[in-house]
């Protein structure tokens, strides 16, 4: 299928909270543990100069009777993600043994995002030459906060579209026209859908927050393209032609969840 298709826009009131490019290959042992000293120099030159790093733990299970042999079978696989993030902390590059990511959490437009992505995974593809993606992602976290945009009190049933809401979709549980936000203390909504160009895995959720008084709406959409010939994600052309697929779907998407009033309290100007 194909998302109903919009005239590009910018929103004044830009409600992302974080863009993440991802790609992913099989396991690199070369990145298990450590950083090359030549790829965080590299992206250290393109301004990527906080460095930290995070302990992943995978814990394995297994079911007794086990042989006395066997015990290797039961060690717990642990490895690192690296993070070099700019000073500002704006973007940040991840990088462990299987996949490579930018995020930004200030997103300002596509022009100024996607070479920031190629740049840090052409400084991957020149140092592991052997790393062969087999998926790349593009994925979009909008928060709507209506006190933020002059909707505060305004149903979510008038903001966001029905295949969103669930529950929380106006007469989605009797005829009444009333709104059930204070009845619904939690609502997380999950679907995968293929369409024409990518897959896409996308996630609503109603936040609030500790003292339960506020209350915020998320639009979570990853879309991604999955391929067995490395030959997808390695050859520019094609890596280029993906990410640009996956930029119109993720533009229709958000456009498609939300209502009209919505759309012009977040102030759009076209591109």
């Amino acid at each position: 299928m194909k998302i109903q298709q919009y005239d590009r826009v910018r929103y004044e009131n830009n409600p992302l909270a974080e863009v993440i490019c991802q790609v992913r290959f099989p396991f690199e042992s070369s990145l298990a543990d450590g950083l090359p000293d030549k790829l965080s120099t590299n992206l250290h030159t393109l301004g990527y100069t906080q460095r930290s790093e995070e302990q992943v733990f995978s814990i394995s299970i297994a079911i007794p009777p086990i042989p006395a042999s066997s015990t290797d079978s039961v060690r717990a696989p642990t490895g690192k993600i690296f993070h070099l993030s700019e000073e500002s902390g704006i973007f940040k590059v991840s990088i462990c043994s299987d996949y490579l990511a930018l995020s930004c959490a200030k997103y300002l437009s596509w022009d100024d995002f996607k070479p920031r992505f190629i740049q840090a995974y052409d400084v991957l593809r020149n140092l592991v030459p052997d790393v062969s993606p087999s998926r790349v992602g593009l994925r979009y976290k909008d928060v709507i906060v209506r006190e933020s945009i002059g909707l505060d009190g305004v149903p979510w049933h008038e903001l966001i579209s029905p295949f969103l809401l669930g529950p929380l979709g106006l007469r989605a549980l009797n005829d009444d026209d009333q709104d059930i936000e204070d009845s619904v203390p939690s609502s997380v909504m999950q679907s995968t859908i293929r369409l024409e160009d990518c897959e896409l895995l996308l996630q609503s959720a109603l936040l609030r927050s500790a003292d339960g008084d506020k209350t915020a709406y998320l639009i979570d959409s990853d879309f991604y393209v999955e391929n067995n010939s490395p030959e997808l994600l390695i050859d520019d052309e094609q890596l280029n032609l993906a990410l640009t697929k996956l930029h119109h779907s993720a533009g229709s998407l958000f456009r498609r969840g939300i209502t009209e009033k919505l759309h012009a309290a977040l102030s759009p100007k076209p591109i």
